[in-house]
């Protein structure tokens, strides 16, 4: 039981990170456009 809960845990770790990571991607992604639409 103890180690399906930690890896559980650690999966919804990995899947938070992940998250993080991708939100940041499509901020940055975001900001190119807007860039480019002051910019331009």
């Amino acid at each position: 039981m103890n180690q399906v809960s930690s890896t559980n845990k650690n999966f919804a770790l990995r899947i938070c990170m992940c998250d993080q990571e991708y939100w940041i991607i499509i901020i940055l992604l975001n900001i190119d456009r807007l860039a480019k639409y002051f910019f331009l």
